[in-house]
């Protein structure tokens, strides 16, 4: 989903991805394809859980789950992921602007209990049911590719521990995981690159999971209950270390200069999102800390 982080407005041109765009979408599509044995396993977990689930729903016992149904890929051929669709005002009040979710990132950030022990699907509002834009498959298919993410173990799971080390090493693999879905989804639906007229393919990929991976480091330790000298920890590690752990992920130098001088103000939006989307966050130590810590920073570096 698209927030606040670049700034203007794209000018209404059609997008071409260029060949080497495409081979490399190309590559990590390769690369983000789980082997058949991979995806059988995840197909075991899918039926036994629609064996489970069918009954409550037959019956109306469940509070906000309406449907499920297995739904073929475009991005990966011959392959169907599981698509659960769920109330509209419930979604609506755990967040608000959201269209889609994989359901772990999903359950990490808002609701814990939906993913213990189920097999990884993708969460969308009832009304999209039948949705059959290029916008929305788009969105599906991005989806689909952080279920790939879960099944080869690449996709950003929960901090083993409270730590700043923990949620730094997080950080940056969701920076990946988002970074990829984005790429290899606009080259596939160039219409639906909604980006800025000043910000390139790979500045406007790099913002969709540098954004998020910024608000997961805000929400989680509210959610976790994190010590707020860990959060301090992590994020006097993060101002400092933020161009060597791009660097290690494989971010080009470029667009980590275009990048860090923004990081103050990429902070200040990431609070604005998640207090919306939990509005008792700003109450919670762990968030005031990191609000703290940009006050004092900005102070800091006032000429």
């Amino acid at each position: 989903m698209d927030k606040k982080y670049p700034q203007r407005p794209r000018k209404h041109s059609l997008y071409e991805p260029t060949s080497a765009e495409t081979k490399k979408a190309s590559r990590l599509l390769k690369r983000l394809t789980p082997s058949s044995s991979a995806y059988r396993e995840y197909r075991i977990l899918v039926d036994a859980y629609l064996n489970t689930i069918a009954p409550a729903l037959r019956y109306g016992q469940h509070e906000f789950l309406r449907g499920v149904r297995l739904c073929n890929s475009e991005l990966f051929s011959g392959r169907e992921f599981l698509v659960a669709y769920v109330d509209d005002s419930w979604l609506r009040k755990i967040s608000p602007e959201l269209d889609a979710a994989a359901s772990p990132l999903f359950g990490q950030q808002h609701h814990p209990e939906l993913h213990s022990q189920l097999p990884p699907f993708v969460i969308i509002p009832e009304s999209k049911r039948r949705a059959r834009s290029n916008a929305f498959r788009s969105i599906l298919e991005h989806e689909f590719v952080h279920i790939n993410q879960v099944i080869l173990s690449i996709f950003p799971g929960p901090p083993e521990k409270l730590r700043a080390e923990d949620l730094l090493h997080r950080f940056f693999k969701e920076i990946v995981a988002e970074y990829e879905a984005s790429f290899v989804q606009i080259v596939r639906w160039p219409d639906t690159f909604v980006g800025h007229a000043d910000v390139s393919l790979e500045q406007w990929c790099l913002l969709r999971g540098y954004g998020p991976a910024l608000e997961s480091a805000l929400s989680l330790p509210v959610i976790l209950d994190f010590p707020v000298s860990e959060v301090e920890r992590f994020f006097n590690i993060l101002s400092t270390s933020l161009p060597d752990g791009l660097r290690r992920i494989g971010v080009h130098r470029d667009l980590i200069s275009w990048i860090q001088p923004l990081f103050y103000g990429h902070l200040g939006v990431a609070m604005e999102n998640v207090v919306a989307a939990i509005p008792v966050a700003k109450e919670h130590p762990a968030f005031r800390a990191a609000v703290y810590w940009l006050h004092a920073r900005i102070e800091e570096d006032k000429p």
